[in-house]
C-alpha cells in the first residue's frame, strides 16, 4: 500500500467512495494504516462519519476537498477514514473518548490521536479555520513535548476503561418496583403536547416505545399506553413520515415531528414497522397497520435488492432544480407546484397537509405533515371518510409520479446484517399482526439470503458488490439470532433454531467475558483497537448486550439450558439497579426483567394444533413464547405419544395448566391468571 496516495479508491463503502477523490491522502482502517503511523512517528486523524450524514457532507466540502488542508494532514499525519455502520466498534471507543473530552457527540466524528490509536483530541464538525489551527497547535505539541500527550492519552484511556467498570452483579430477586419507579421517572418527561420527549431534536425511539406498549399492556396502565398511542399517531402524521413515498427519515428539528433531518435509515424504518404492527395488535387503530403495510412497502421497493437483502439509507441531500445539493429537495414542494399539479383538489389537501404557516419550512417549501382531525373536513367538503380517504391518496399518487421525476437522493448500497435481521423481525411483526403470509415469505428469503451470503464459519458485517466484508460485531449476531429465534416461533422450522444455536454458540466463542459476564462489541480477532468495550446502552437501536439477554432468555426456555438462565440473571442484576436513574438507556433490559416480575408463559403445541399457532400469533402476547415441544418435565407416563400431538400445554416455569385443544381457554389463562 502506498500512504502518499489516496487509498478509499478500491473501496466499496459508498461513504468512504465519496472522499476518494479528496486531495487527502485518507487511508481504511486497518492494522497497516496503524503500523504506519507508528513507523512515521506521526498522529493519527481518524474521521468516521457515514453516508447519509449531512454535516459529514458539509465537512468534505468546507474542509476536506482544500488543497491547503490537505498539505498539512498529507504532511504531518496519518488520516484515516472509517464507515461507522462498517466498523461500530470503532465508532464506539472514539465517540466515548469524544463525549470524555467534550460532553458532546455526533458526526462526523473527527479523532486526533497518538501513533498507537489512543485519543487525544476530539470535535465534530469544524470550520476550515478551526480545524487547521487545532491541527498546527496538536503537531507542535507532539514534536515538542509527546510525553504531555502521552500522559494525557493515558488518562483520558483510564477514563475510557472507567466507565466499563462492571460491579459483581447481586442476586435481589426481581421486583416490580424497579420497573414502576422507572417508568414514573420517565413520564415526567412525556411530551403530552406533542409526543415523545420533551424538547427538541427529536428521535423517535421505537425500542423505547416497544418496552412501554408492553409495560402498559402487562401493568393495564392506561396512562402509559395513552401516551404510546398518542406518540404513535403524531410520529405517523408528521413531517418525518413521508406521507409521498413512504418511510421515515431519522429525526426531527424541531418538536413537532415537523421539520426532518431527511436520511432514511433502514434501521428505523424496520424497527419503526414492527413497533406499529404490534401497536395495531393492543389498539386495533387501522392507521397503525397501514403505517406498518407502507412502511414495509418502501423497505421492499426503495432498498430493496436483488440478493434477497435491503439497502442500508438514503442521503439527506439531493439535486434541486438548480442542478446544485440541497438537503431536502427531493421531499419538498412549493406551494405552486401543489396548486399545478392537484388542480381541484389542492385546497381539501392543504386542509390536510398544512400547506399554511404550520406547513412552512423554508425557501418557499412545504414540508407536508397533518395536525387537525380530518373528520372535520367532512362536513365542510361534503364527503364521506371514504371519499375523502380516496381524494387524499389520489392526490399522494400524483405527487408520487411526480417525485420519480426528481434526482434520488444518494443510497448507500451496503446491506448490513445486523439491520438486515432487525428488517426479518419486522416481517415477522407484521405477518404476526395480520397473518398476511407474503411478510413470512419476505422474511424467510432475507434470512436465507443472510444465512447463504454473509456466513462462512463466522457472520460477516456486509455485503456489498457481491461480496460479504469485515467480520461481524455483537451486534451482527444479536440480532440475527433474534431473527432467527422469531422465525422458529412462527414455523416451528428447526433449521431456524438449530441455525441461532449455532451463532450463540460463536457469540459466547468470540466476543463473551466470563468475568464480567457480558459480551464484548468487537470479537477476540480484533487486536488492533487499544481495548475492547462493552455495548450496554440502549439507544436508537437497542445495545446488543440486552438483545443477547433476551436471546438467552429465550434459548434457556427452548432448550431447557440453565446455564444460559443463569446467565440471564447476572445481567439483569448488573444493571437493574440503574434502571430508575436513567430508564431510557435501559429499555430492551427492562423488556427481558419484565419476563421475571410478572408471568412468563410456554405454549406448547401438539402436531394436530399447529394450526391453532395463528390464532395466538396475531395476539398481542409478548410473555408468552411458542414452541413446537411437548414440555421437558412432562414425561410419556403423563402421556401416550398419540395423545400428546392433539393438546395445547400452557406452562409457567415448571408448572404447566391441563391440557387442551381449545384456544380460547388458553387465551384466557394467559390474560386473567
Amino acid at each position: 500500500m502506498t500512504f502518499a496516495q489516496n487509498n478509499l479508491k478500491n473501496q466499496s463503502s459508498p461513504y468512504l467512495l465519496q472522499h476518494a477523490n479528496n486531495p487527502i491522502h485518507w487511508q481504511v482502517w486497518e492494522e497497516d494504516s496503524l503500523q504506519e503511523a507508528q513507523k512515521q512517528d506521526k498522529l493519527l486523524i481518524i474521521s468516521i462519519g457515514y453516508t447519509a450524514c449531512h454535516w459529514c457532507h458539509v465537512m468534505e466540502k468546507e474542509v476536506f476537498e482544500k488543497q491547503n488542508v490537505a498539505h498539512m494532514m498529507n504532511d504531518n499525519f496519518i488520516s484515516i477514514k472509517v464507515d461507522r455502520e462498517e466498523h461500530p466498534d470503532v465508532d464506539q471507543i472514539y465517540m466515548l473518548a469524544l463525549q470524555i473530552m467534550t460532553r458532546q457527540g455526533g458526526w462526523p466524528l473527527n479523532i486526533i490521536a497518538l501513533p498507537n490509536g489512543k485519543p487525544i483530541w476530539g470535535a465534530t464538525y469544524v470550520p476550515e479555520k478551526q480545524w487547521l489551527s487545532a491541527l498546527y497547535q496538536l503537531k507542535d505539541i507532539y514534536q515538542k513535548d509527546p510525553a504531555k500527550m502521552e500522559e494525557y492519552a493515558e488518562k483520558l484511556e483510564q477514563g475510557i476503561l472507567s466507565t466499563q467498570l462492571i460491579e459483581k452483579p447481586e442476586n435481589k430477586g426481581f421486583k416490580k418496583e424497579i420497573l414502576k419507579e422507572a417508568v414514573n421517572k420517565w413520564s415526567q418527561n412525556f411530551d403530552w403536547t406533542y409526543g415523545g420527549d420533551k424538547n427538541a431534536p427529536k428521535f423517535m425511539m421505537p425500542n423505547q416505545l416497544q418496552y412501554l406498549l408492553r409495560y402498559g399492556f402487562q401493568e393495564n396502565n392506561e396512562n402509559v399506553l395513552n401516551y404510546v398511542k398518542f406518540t404513535l399517531t403524531k410520529i405517523a402524521q408528521g413531517g418525518i413520515n413521508d406521507a409521498v413515498g413512504s418511510g421515515f427519515s431519522r429525526y426531527t428539528v424541531d418538536d413537532k415531528w415537523h421539520i426532518p433531518h431527511f436520511e432514511k435509515m433502514l434501521y428505523d424504518n424496520a424497527q419503526l414497522a414492527s413497533l406499529y404492527a404490534k401497536a395495531y395488535q393492543v389498539f386495533k387503530e387501522d392507521l397503525f397497520k397501514d403505517t406498518a403495510k407502507k412502511t414495509l412497502w418502501f423497505i421492499e421497493k426503495k432498498l430493496g435488492n436483488p440478493e434477497g437483502l435491503f439497502y442500508a439509507s438514503y442521503d439527506a441531500d439531493s439535486l434541486n432544480e438548480k442542478g446544485d445539493q440541497e438537503e431536502g429537495a427531493y421531499y419538498t414542494w412549493t406551494k405552486s407546484q401543489l396548486q399545478k399539479l392537484l388542480k381541484e383538489d389542492f385546497d381539501l389537501f392543504s386542509e390536510l397537509y398544512n400547506i399554511d404557516h404550520k406547513g412552512y419550512w423554508e425557501n418557499g417549501r412545504y414540508i407536508l405533515f397533518k395536525t387537525e382531525d380530518s373528520k372535520e373536513l367532512l362536513d365542510k367538503y361534503n364527503l364521506t371518510q371514504e371519499q375523502l380517504k380516496q381524494k387524499e391518496e389520489n392526490c399522494l399518487q400524483i405527487l408520487h409520479q411526480e417525485r420519480l421525476k426528481r434526482p434520488l437522493p444518494l443510497l448507500d448500497h451496503k446491506c448490513l446484517t445486523s439491520w438486515n435481521a432487525l428488517t426479518i423481525s419486522s416481517f415477522i411483526d407484521y405477518y404476526e399482526a395480520t397473518s398476511n403470509k407474503y411478510y413470512l415469505n419476505l422474511a424467510l428469503k432475507t434470512a436465507n439470503a443472510i444465512w447463504e451470503k454473509l456466513f462462512d464459519r463466522k457472520l460477516f458485517k456486509n455485503f456489498v458488490n457481491g461480496e460479504k466484508q469485515i467480520l461481524g460485531t455483537l451486534e451482527d449476531y444479536a440480532f440475527l439470532i433474534k431473527a432467527y429465534l422469531q422465525i422458529y416461533q412462527v414455523t416451528f422450522g428447526k433449521t431456524w433454531l438449530t441455525k441461532a444455536e449455532q451463532l450463540t454458540d460463536i457469540a459466547f466463542a468470540e466476543f463473551f467475558n466470563e468475568e464480567k459476564t457480558l459480551f464484548h462489541l468487537s470479537s477476540r480477532e480484533n487486536t488492533y483497537l487499544f481495548t475492547r468495550l462493552f455495548e450496554v446502552h440502549d439507544n436508537v437501536i437497542p445495545s446488543s448486550n440486552a438483545v443477547m439477554c433476551n436471546n438467552l432468555f429465550m434459548m434457556g426456555k427452548l432448550s431447557n439450558t440453565e446455564e444460559y438462565s443463569d446467565i440471564v440473571k447476572k445481567m439483569l442484576h448488573t444493571y437493574a439497579d440503574s434502571f430508575s436513574s436513567t430508564p431510557s438507556n435501559y429499555s430492551e433490559w427492562m423488556n427481558t426483567y419484565l419476563n421475571y416480575t410478572h408471568p412468563y408463559y410456554s405454549l406448547s403445541f401438539g402436531e394436530a394444533c399447529h394450526k391453532n399457532k395463528s390464532y395466538f400469533l396475531e395476539r398481542y402476547l409478548p410473555n408468552v413464547l411458542l414452541s413446537p415441544k411437548m414440555p421437558f418435565h412432562l414425561t410419556q407416563k403423563d402421556f401416550r405419544e398419540s395423545d400428546e400431538n392433539k393438546y395445547m400445554f400452557l406452562c409457567k416455569e415448571l408448572s404447566c395448566q391441563k391440557p387442551t385443544k381449545e384456544n380460547i381457554e388458553i387465551l384466557h389463562q394467559i390474560l386473567f391468571k
